[in-house]
């Protein structure tokens, strides 16, 4: 890439082009374009990271808060795809950072939880952005205070929300779904274990398979399934390596690829590959880089882009980019 960065956003934009945005070291947005392999500039922003990138019905992305200036903001900005221009929305109803958000499927984006305000409490309320009129409006809020948690679409458009830290940086082993018809949150069980950090990932069968993070900064091997018609979870064979600040892609063969992440000693470059046939792990291809709070976009070819994070050596902010060829 052009800039370091950890702690981005990645957007796969309508075109087949990858926006990415902010990051701990910040610099320009820029554009990646997988038919000529290159990078290009597309707007300065101001200093944002541990922020969201929505991609909206239209195509447009909506940045949603972050950590500006060291603290949570409300801010928010739309990123015009069609004319590569930036503008400001409304704010949210406050600040938040190291959020979840997600597009409904009637286009509205909910954004829950994170740290809030100067002292960086962590919350359980709910907003919703609405690209009609670029307006926002509160919604029920979590039944659990959550931050560093993960926010996955079940395949009824129901938003199912799990593990994360809560306050008094408690990991938390609980989870919840979120019906926007009633616009309540329910309690949907408890994983095998309390994790932060971690990824989720939903499966073609329906079923969703939560792996790794960490409990107590001490990093998991440890995968659960649950079955969102039952409200139940399941444990599943576990990770080869335990991993924290990973990401996990779903290919298009259905497997999901796991990359990169800190195992508690070193950043690793070692991939694993998840069989929601076999519900196995084997081992993939290391990465080129050892990196952690990187991001992983499926383009349209099936191959996987993988930009940026923190690692190599210690303290080594990464502009380096790699792509996955299955």
């Amino acid at each position: 890439m052009l800039y370091a960065r950890d702690l981005h956003t990645a957007t796969l934009l309508g075109d087949g082009t990858v926006l990415v945005v902010g990051g701990a070291d910040n610099g320009p947005a820029e554009i990646y374009d997988p038919r000529s392999g290159s990078w290009s500039l597309s707007g300065f922003l101001s200093e944002r990271w541990a922020h969201t990138a929505t991609r909206l019905p239209h195509g447009d992305v909506l940045i949603a808060g972050g950590y500006s200036g060291g603290y949570p903001t409300a801010s928010t900005l739309i990123y015009h795809a069609l004319t590569g221009t930036w503008t400001d929305s409304a704010d949210m109803s406050r600040s938040r950072a190291d959020c979840v958000a997600i597009r409904l499927r009637d286009g509205s984006v909910l954004v829950a939880g994170g740290r809030v305000g100067y002292h960086g409490k962590v919350t359980a309320s709910a907003e919703l952005y609405h690209p009609a009129t670029s307006s926002w409006s509160t919604t029920g809020p979590m039944t659990v205070p959550r931050t560093l948690f993960t926010a996955t679409m079940l395949q009824d458009g129901r938003v199912l929300v799990a593990g994360g830290q809560t306050s008094g940086f408690s990991s938390v082993s609980s989870s919840e779904i979120y019906d926007p018809a009633t616009r309540r949150w329910t309690a949907a069980g408890s994983m095998s274990e309390a994790r932060f950090l971690h990824m989720a990932t939903l499966l073609g069968n329906g079923l969703v398979l939560v792996a790794g993070g960490a409990a107590d900064r001490v990093p998991l091997s440890s995968a659960d399934l649950l079955d969102a018609t039952s409200g139940t979870w399941a444990p599943t064979q576990s990770l080869p390596t335990g991993r924290m600040n990973a990401t996990a892609t779903m290919l298009r063969s259905g497997r999901v690829l796991v990359a990169g992440g800190y195992d508690g000693s070193t950043y690793l470059a070692t991939t694993e590959i998840f069989d929601a046939g076999t519900t196995t792990w084997r081992a993939g291809p290391s990465m080129i880089t050892r990196r952690e709070f990187h991001t992983a976009t499926l383009l349209p070819k099936g191959r996987v882009l993988v930009a940026g994070g923190y690692g190599g050596t210690y303290g080594n902010v990464l502009n380096d980019a790699e792509l996955f060829v299955p």
